[in-house]
């Protein structure tokens, strides 16, 4: 119920963004997003306190961004390689304590990074990053059409 109220306040903020610039929009990124960070999962922590979670062993945040709609991309757009997980526990996690929450995840969907923040109680946040991934050399076969193009030149 929770969720699907969320969602549907999320379509609306889309949709009114949509609305309001024609479906094309260009805005600048957040180059400081550790207070909109915090202001958000503030507003969380203030909000789920009026839930009850009976019946449940742990209750979860998840805070995406980056979020692949329209009027939301740069909205919530995170550059994660200027966010460290010492500056979101300094930020939220005195928050985070106090809280319902047992676990807390920021989740950029579209960055720079393949990255993910998970926050625990007993260690704070920590920051993960998927390795990118090599540029692969030639293949076996791309080696071979090279070798047959130079011994037909001949």
């Amino acid at each position: 119920m929770i969720a699907r109220m969320a969602i549907a306040a999320e379509k609306r903020t889309a949709n009114t963004a949509q609305a309001a610039h024609g479906g094309v929009y260009s805005m600048w990124g957040q180059n400081q997003p550790i207070a909109p960070i915090a202001a958000s999962i503030g507003k969380k922590v203030k909000k789920s306190r009026r839930y009850s979670f009976a019946g449940f062993d742990e209750v979860w945040l998840l805070v995406s961004c980056g979020v692949p709609e329209l009027g939301a991309v740069v909205s919530t757009f995170l550059m994660s390689p200027w966010v460290t997980a010492a500056a979101l526990q300094e930020a939220t996690g005195r928050l985070l304590a106090g809280s319902t929450y047992a676990r807390a995840f920021l989740h950029p969907i579209i960055g720079q990074e393949e990255a993910l923040y998970r926050w625990a109680p007993a260690i704070g946040w920590e920051k993960f990053v998927k390795p990118a991934v090599l540029p692969r050399g030639p293949s076996f076969w791309d080696i071979q059409k090279v070798i047959r193009k130079f011994s037909l030149l001949r």
